[in-house]
């Protein structure tokens, strides 16, 4: 896997960020309101903040973990008026890293409640803004001689996210109709509470931490179907 610089990473989402800021006003006046829903699939990259964990894995003669992670995973959204609101689940998984006598990978679930408005909306092209709220975990496999050890961390997630999403209507003039969708979501995943890593039902008495912070992008195919449009 290709490291990603995170620097440049945060950079291109600030860019995105303060772009939708001094859009929000027009934006919002040319939303139309929708009633309908759709379900969609999601493949994407995320990027979570490893530095603490990955110090003690130094100290302990351990490879790195790597921060790059590969998303992917399926929710569904309902539009009633300009209300958006629904639920995603997605798994992680990075690539492994190794030295001469370890081996490192890790994997992880992430489930949301999502609630968000509808700030554009035309023919085809929407955006709308989505707050998440959830659990997520990261699971540690640590692999030494053909002996394998478990470390485990999680807790309650933020996720803040803007999606984008073009629609292909089967019948574009008619106020109900079926569409496919591509689209992107960007965002930001945060746990409020840092939560130590666990081996089976112990807690790992170095305070040592595995945060579940990070920027993420992810490609969006799905379909649905509109049944008004006020």
């Amino acid at each position: 896997m290709i490291e990603i610089k995170r620097n440049v990473f945060l950079n291109v989402i600030l860019i995105i960020a303060i772009f939708i800021i001094f859009n929000t006003s027009l934006l919002a006046q040319t939303a139309k309101s929708t009633r309908g829903g759709f379900g969609y699939l999601l493949i994407g990259y995320d990027y979570f903040t490893l530095s603490n964990l990955n110090d003690t894995f130094s100290k302990y003669e351990l490879p790195e973990a790597s921060p790059n992670f590969i998303n992917f995973g399926a929710g569904g959204l309902a539009i009633f008026n300009k209300l958006v609101i629904g639920g995603e689940g997605k798994s992680f998984i990075n690539q492994s890293t190794e030295n001469d006598y370890y081996e490192i990978n890790c994997t992880g679930v992430c489930g949301l409640f999502k609630i968000g408005y509808l700030l554009y909306s035309s023919n085809h092209l929407n955006f709308y803004p989505i707050l998440g709220l959830g659990g997520a975990s990261l699971k540690f496999n640590v692999k030494y001689e053909g002996d394998e050890n478990i470390y485990k961390t999680g807790g309650v997630v933020f996720d803040f996210s803007a999606h984008f999403d073009m629609r292909f209507y089967r019948n574009p003039k008619s106020p109900t109709s079926n569409f496919f969708l591509v689209g992107v979501k960007i965002g930001y995943i945060f746990a409020p509470i840092k939560s130590q890593w666990k081996f089976e039902h112990w807690i790992v008495p170095e305070k040592t931490y595995a945060n579940i912070n990070g920027p993420s992008i992810s490609l969006i195919l799905g379909a649905g179907r509109i049944f008004s449009k006020l």
